[in-house]
């Protein structure tokens, strides 16, 4: 039997391989959203709207009227979030971002836009469609919390018992569910996603500047608090 070498054994988890890969994560991951917070606050100081590309200055592609919003009616900050039901990321930052607009909800805006990839998310569109049902009835971000929290089984029967969890009128909901009444409406988010660049969820616009994947809730309120420091 081969002997353990104790050195070995005992060697702090900060000295091991992959205690040396995790934390070069870490700091990779510290540094991106120091430049995203640094980006975003000198566009503030300079009184310009940041940008990646050209797309983000039309701010009339990105922040829409009609689709589910929370938060301020006059907002300093507007947070236009692409999201697919089905996308992992996406569930992670759900509680996250709705935090973020609960806390912040004198002066930040949350819009919730569609962008399912039913290549590798086949039943995102489904819950599209019936998240959409929910918000006719004025249950959209609750029911948008189930889908999420229930994300490993979003088939039409699921999909009908969070409904009725909800106490949403039934027939109605399995009517417009059926009908896939709101169709149209996921497809112009698509096809505004697209002209913008989207490639995948989460995307977040913030005053028109794009940011792709999980933010987390420190970088937020960092992100947040400097902007409320700035416009003061």
């Amino acid at each position: 039997m081969a002997e353990i070498n104790s050195e070995q054994f005992e060697k702090k988890w900060y000295n091991r391989w992959w205690g040396i890969v995790f934390l070069l994560f870490l700091a990779v991951g510290a540094l991106l959203a120091g430049i995203f917070i640094f980006s975003f606050v000198d566009a503030v100081e300079t009184n310009n709207t940041p940008n990646t590309n050209s797309a983000s200055n039309n701010l009339a592609l990105i922040e829409t009227s009609d689709d589910p919003a929370l938060g301020a009616d006059k907002p300093l900050i507007t947070i236009v979030e692409f999201g697919d039901f089905q996308c992992p990321f996406c569930k992670e930052e759900y509680p996250i971002i709705r935090r973020i607009a609960s806390q912040y909800s004198d002066v930040v805006k949350l819009i919730y836009r569609d962008f399912p990839v039913p290549a590798t998310h086949p039943d995102a569109i489904g819950a599209a469609l019936a998240a959409g049902c929910a918000q006719e009835q004025g249950k959209f971000w609750e029911y948008h919390n189930l889908l999420y929290d229930n994300q490993s089984d979003l088939s039409v029967e699921n999909l009908l018992v969070m409904a009725q969890g909800l106490n949403l009128n039934f027939d109605q909901f399995s009517q417009c569910l059926g009908d896939q009444k709101y169709l149209n409406e996921i497809q112009n988010d698509m096809l505004d996603g697209i002209k913008l660049g989207i490639t995948g969820t989460p995307t977040f616009f913030i005053n028109g500047y794009k940011i792709e994947g999980v933010i987390s809730y420190s970088t937020w309120v960092d992100l947040v608090e400097k902007y409320k420091t700035l416009k003061k």
